[in-house]
């Protein structure tokens, strides 16, 4: 039975209380634990005020599942509790198999009772992505979990009532979520863009494939004559003309036949047009699938060609994954504006060293849980990410990731640094360059050798949106 002070008396912290509750059943633990998570986004449990839209529902929803998690079986169970102890262990089963984002979009939807098209807002993906993320917690009834709440807080013994944001509050929730999809994705003022289309994307048009010699360009920096950002146009590569070379095939291997370098597989949705690449590389105790699937980023941009690619060992150099990204770009339809690479734990020292590599053929790299120092000033500049957690065994994080990212700006000519605490466990350093390039490091204080909500924040968006163009 929840008491007057573990009564939620501030939005995040009822927010958090309401994830809790559900999981834990002990009013007083489910407090303990909901004050810690509004604690640490900057709003402790006895204040008002709404959460500041760089924290945002689903960095609190994250915490409080964590330490839910963390906390189940040291409390006592409530009058009533009892019979609803198996669905609070089946629940708590759920969630902690999950990866980061289905934990996150479930406890939104199924354990604060939040719209999905509010979810879909504040974790920026679409409402239909949300349902894919919560299909393993689809309930036996509409409001299965819901009814696990505080029944002190519903007014009834029995069936709490369903939290739903009313008519003003969805109005509210609006505009935050607005201010969320801006600020909650990017740490600082985002780069200056020069204006988009109508569309948001410029018609398509053929433009050189990268690599060409171009003797009347003369010297220059990595950042002259390019731009970044969401409204570059599309660039075509040879694989759009036709009577281009074989397609490469859907699974193979990369490398030479007698030592090979890795597999790969590569998803064309073959539209005809020009679309975007992403390059997901893995290692072995994360996958390129199994990447594509924990971080989204196969979700977030259905559409675009994905190339899966899992090297044999953390020692294979980049020459043989440059040879099968340039056999893509002439084989395949790709927009050559935006092609991503993210790699994880040794597949992200793999793209750092592939950026010196082939710097032409890529727009954005994201390195996560493993990284490599440039060895180049890549030209023409490429934006960098770059995510670690303090606690990943695998990797010296520290302040090893700012000289990382020291490194990456300076070799690609970004100078003015900004520092931002997302939350009191995520620091986030950014350095910025001419034509709106960025590098830019997340460091979290938890989160393991595992992809994470601070990296989604990250990257994500970066994949998502970003390209790069010649000016």
């Amino acid at each position: 039975m929840a008491t007057e002070e573990t009564t939620p008396r501030g939005p995040a912290f009822a927010n958090a209380y309401a994830i809790s509750f559900r999981l834990l059943g002990d009013a007083e633990l489910a407090a303990e634990v909901a004050a810690k998570a509004a604690e640490r986004l900057g709003e402790r449990g006895d204040a008002g005020g709404e959460p500041g839209p760089r924290e945002g529902l689903a960095a609190l929803a994250s915490r409080a599942v964590d330490a839910s998690l963390a906390a189940a079986g040291s409390g006592s169970a409530g009058p009533g509790e009892v019979r609803r102890a198996s669905e609070r262990e089946r629940l708590r089963t759920l969630f902690s198999e999950a990866s980061p984002q289905s934990r996150v979009a479930a406890a939104l939807v199924h354990l604060a009772g939040y719209p999905e098209e509010v979810v879909a807002g504040d974790m920026d993906i679409t409402s239909e992505q949300v349902r894919e993320l919560i299909g393993d917690f689809r309930p036996a009834t509409e409001d299965q979990w819901l009814s696990l709440g505080d029944p002190a807080l519903s007014g009834s013994g029995a069936e709490p009532q369903r939290r739903r944001p009313g008519v003003l509050w969805a109005v509210a929730a609006a505009c935050a979520l607005g201010a969320l999809l801006w600020f909650g994705t990017r740490s600082g003022e985002r780069p200056e863009l020069e204006p988009g289309s109508a569309a948001g994307v410029q018609a398509p048009e053929a433009t050189e494939q990268p690599g060409t010699d171009d003797a009347a360009a003369g010297p220059r920096s990595p950042t002259d004559h390019v731009r970044f950002g969401p409204d570059v146009p599309v660039g075509a590569s040879r694989g759009c003309n036709e009577g281009g070379s074989r397609p490469v095939a859907a699974l193979g291997e990369f490398g030479s036949a007698a030592t090979p370098a890795g597999t790969y597989a590569l998803d064309d949705p073959e539209t005809g047009s020009p679309v975007p690449m992403v390059v997901l590389i893995g290692e072995p105790g994360l996958p390129a699938a199994r990447l594509g699937a924990d971080s989204s980023l196969v979700a977030i941009t259905e559409g675009s060609i994905h190339l899966l690619v899992d090297p044999t060992s953390a020692d294979v150099g980049p020459e043989a994954l440059a040879e099968l990204l340039a056999a893509v770009l002439e084989s395949h339809c790709v927009d050559v504006n935006r092609v991503s690479v993210v790699g994880f734990g040794a597949g992200g020292s793999l793209a750092g060293r592939l950026t010196c590599s082939v710097p032409e053929l890529l727009s954005t790299v994201s390195m996560v849980a493993g990284w490599s120092e440039p060895g180049c000033e890549p030209d023409p500049a490429v934006t960098v990410s770059v995510v670690g957690a303090t606690d990943d065994p695998t990797v010296d994080t520290g302040t090893a990731l700012e000289e990382v990212g020291t490194a990456w700006a300076d070799a690609l000519g970004a100078a003015d640094q900004e520092v931002d605490g997302r939350d009191e466990e995520t620091l986030v350093r950014t350095w910025r360059g001419p034509g709106g390039l960025t590098v830019q490091t997340t460091t979290s204080v938890t989160g393991g050798h595992g992809w994470t909500l601070p990296a989604s924040l990250s990257v994500n968006p970066v994949v998502r949106d970003l390209g790069r163009v010649a000016t």
